[in-house]
């Protein structure tokens, strides 16, 4: 299926006498022109990704063997790109809030409109990665409550955030029972009535998590990775407009592509709203699968669209990602020399370098 007409450029592949498209040639069609747009084809997509395989127990125990190096989860071969520079929109962050260790603290927020595209799991394995060069801790700001799972704790996990008695204390004797990944803030199991309270008090209060989070975190937090609830909601309003940097997680499918304009009118809402403050906006495609034609156009369309603003990595489909959440891990840590891995490198890179 090609939506090349719907997503507005031409179809530039060749076709056979049966009329069947062709695959495009190496360093050929599909480049989207201009400054800051995302060049595709298959020298840019780096070679095809492999086909999915079953989870199964020799598969992740080869995986821990070489630390999860293997034939089909080699880093891509084209060269990294180079992160964004300050100098472009809105890289500048905001200097309110200082951390434990008096150094001013950073928030990152992670949205989406669209559920089912890896922002949960992009969060975990992005403050794993960030905590090689910055104190990290993830936030789950969600009442589905599932961040902990990619970092080692069981499902369902009782304290956290939604509970007023959950304090500082509380959390560190949390941390030293369950030993996460890294540090993180579970949002805690709540009832439905708990959950609908809550979500009142912070449509209410647009200050709730920030007077929550003091005297919470751990001493000396530098980065804050906080996942929010997919769509538009208070809570990823609220997360949103205090953060200093928003990466919004789009999927490589034509829905997320649909959404991207009520996308574009919450960060102009939330922009208005900041008196003359700025932060930095990243847009990152998941799950990419460059075998896919329709993955491709929407790649491509998304680089018009979006211009330097699209992140200039994407994150690929990968198998060890999925067998990483069953083994209750980062990708991080179970593959850590797969594509994605190398992906998030690159984002952590970017983001780091937008918050300096």
């Amino acid at each position: 299926m090609h939506l090349g007409g719907y997503f507005g450029f031409q179809d530039t592949r060749r076709a056979d006498h049966s009329g069947r498209r062709l695959p495009v040639p190496r360093g050929g069609a599909w480049r989207a022109a201009g400054p800051g747009r995302v060049a595709l084809g298959a020298d840019a997509l780096g070679g095809a990704l492999p086909p999915e395989r079953a989870l199964a127990p020799q598969r992740r125990a080869r995986a821990r063997r070489d630390g999860g190096r293997s034939g089909q989860d080699r880093p891509p071969r084209h060269p990294p790109r180079r992160a964004p520079g300050r100098a472009r929109r809105g890289l500048v962050p905001r200097r309110r809030t200082r951390g434990r260790g008096g150094e001013p603290l950073k928030r990152v927020a992670l949205i989406s409109l669209n559920g089912g595209v890896g922002r949960t799991t992009i969060a975990a394995a992005l403050a794993r990665v960030t905590a090689e060069r910055v104190r990290s801790v993830a936030i789950d700001f969600d009442p589905q409550n599932t961040l902990g799972l990619h970092l080692g704790v069981p499902v369902g996990e009782p304290r956290g955030l939604s509970d007023p008695k959950f304090g500082g204390p509380d959390l560190v004797e949390l941390l030293r029972a369950l030993q996460p990944d890294v540090p993180f803030v579970p949002f805690g199991r709540a009832t439905r009535a708990q959950v609908s309270e809550l979500t009142r008090t912070v449509q209410n209060d647009p200050r709730w998590l920030s007077a929550r989070l003091e005297g919470l975190l751990p001493s000396g937090s530098e980065l804050l990775v906080i996942d929010t609830p997919a769509g538009r909601n208070p809570w990823s309003d609220q997360v949103a407009d205090l953060a200093d940097a928003v990466l919004v997680v789009l999927g490589a499918d034509a829905l997320s592509y649909a959404n991207l304009a009520d996308t574009e009118n919450l960060l102009e809402e939330l922009s208005a709203t900041r008196a003359g403050s700025q932060r930095a906006v990243g847009f990152l495609i998941n799950r990419l699968d460059p075998r896919r034609p329709l993955s491709r156009d929407v790649r491509a369309a998304f680089g018009q669209a979006l211009g330097d603003r699209l992140l200039s990595v994407a994150l690929y489909e990968d198998e060890s990602v999925r067998e990483a959440v069953a083994e209750r891990q980062t990708a991080v840590r179970y593959a850590p020399h797969s594509q994605f891995v190398a992906g998030l490198h690159e984002v952590s890179a970017w983001l780091i370098e937008a918050l300096a």
